[in-house]
């Protein structure tokens, strides 16, 4: 059966064993979601792909997700789910340059980035994304290795559009 009236679903947090066939059953039921919260459950790739069917939302949280740890299945997710304007992909280790050019190319709507934790990402990967992403108000690059209190204060004063958080670290 369609749930075509649903348009936003917290599943945060939720411990189910078939996460992924939730996800699934969300791709080809709700065509009108726009908004999903999958904040430390275990969808796996597959979930995600399923998801990617969902061509309206424009808000996913991933943070904490074991989907994390491929960056391929992500980027396929946001080369087809190109109205998101807020995405959440809180401890994401594996992020890099290439998924942060893919969203900043295909995400041109995209207003709030949730970063926190990614230890691989360079300054220009996020610049770049500064650039792309005219729409940009809110990145959280709290406890990325590269992003030291001097560098996001260089960053906050050349795009200073973008609320860009740090969390105090050593």
């Amino acid at each position: 059966a369609a749930c075509v009236d649903i348009e936003y679903l917290n599943l945060g947090a939720t411990r189910m064993s078939s996460m992924d066939s939730v996800a699934l059953q969300l791709g080809k039921s709700c065509p009108n979601l726009k908004a999903v919260d999958l904040w430390r459950s275990n969808v796996s790739q597959n979930g995600l792909v399923a998801l990617s069917e969902c061509k309206e939302l424009v808000e996913i949280d991933l943070g904490w997700s074991i989907v994390l740890n491929n960056l391929s299945t992500i980027d396929h997710f946001v080369k087809s789910c190109k109205k998101l304007k807020k995405v959440f992909l809180t401890t994401c280790r594996e992020s890099d340059p290439t998924l942060i050019n893919s969203i900043a190319t295909n995400l041109p709507d995209l207003e709030q980035l949730d970063l926190l934790g990614s230890s691989s990402l360079s300054v220009e990967c996020i610049e770049t994304l500064f650039k792309k992403c005219g729409k940009l108000k809110l990145v959280d690059l709290s406890f990325c290795r590269y992003f030291t209190e001097e560098v996001v204060d260089t960053l906050r004063k050349s795009y200073t559009h973008i609320d860009i958080k740090r969390s105090f670290q050593d």
